[in-house]
Formats: C-alpha cells, structure tokens, sequence
C-alpha cells in the first residue's frame, strides 16, 4: 500500500500558520472573542492589500485558510 497525502499549497499553510499565530498571541492579550475579530480584519485586510496591489494575487481561498488556523488555535487552546 502506498498512500499519498495531499499536499497543502506552500502559500496556503503560510496563511494558515500565520491565522494560528495571530489568534494565539492575540488570545493572551486580549481574549478569544476580539482574537476572533482581529483574525477576521488581518485576513480580510491582506487579501483587499493584494487586490489594489499589482503583482499580488488576492484569494477567498487565503482568507478561509487564515480563518482556519485561528479556528484551530482557538480548539487547541479551549481543549487542552
């Protein structure tokens, strides 16, 4: 059996990494609801940056991988 597992765009973990890192520092700051909201302006706030500004790519697809690395750190730090 040899099994593949999907690999993840390298620009897509970038953002899902730097979703994870901004809730995290932003939660022991300031608490997980404005951590939510503040990941939510980085993300979109990136994206629109990339749209005005020629040789950048903007994506819905970045927005929703940044959202989701500040989902999955806000599961890990409510779990453990």
């Amino acid at each position: 059996m040899n099994f593949k597992l999907p690999l993840i765009p390298g620009d897509k973990a970038n953002h899902y990494i730097y979703g994870l890192l901004i809730f995290a520092l932003c939660y022991i700051v300031v608490g997980a609801l404005i951590s939510s909201i503040i990941s939510i302006i980085v993300a979109g706030s990136k994206e629109v940056y990339d749209h005005y500004n020629p040789g950048h790519t903007a994506s819905w697809a970045d927005i929703v991988w940044t959202l989701l690395g500040s989902a999955t750190a806000a599961i890990l730090i409510f779990w453990f």
